[in-house]
């Protein structure tokens, strides 16, 4: 947990991927439980141990979701 100086806290993970220092944002506190945080990081520790950077899988996600969102807005 990251706290700010002006009392704000959020849920960062700090990982190395191939040799390099990443901080990957988990959300903010307390709008996401604890529970949800730690299935979050367990879900980015299998992305490491597999090859694959967890902050480029959520930037994938997040672009499959717009796509999506695009598509169906256009659809109505």
């Amino acid at each position: 947990m990251l706290v700010k100086t002006n009392g704000s806290k959020y849920w960062r993970l700090d990982y190395r991927f191939r040799g390099k220092r990443n901080t990957l944002a988990l959300r903010v506190y307390p709008a996401v439980s604890f529970k949800e945080t730690r299935e979050k990081r367990r879900k980015a520790r299998i992305h490491i141990e597999n090859g694959r950077d967890p902050s480029e899988v959520c930037k994938e996600e997040k672009r499959a979701l717009q796509v999506n969102n695009f598509e169906a807005i256009a659809r109505q």
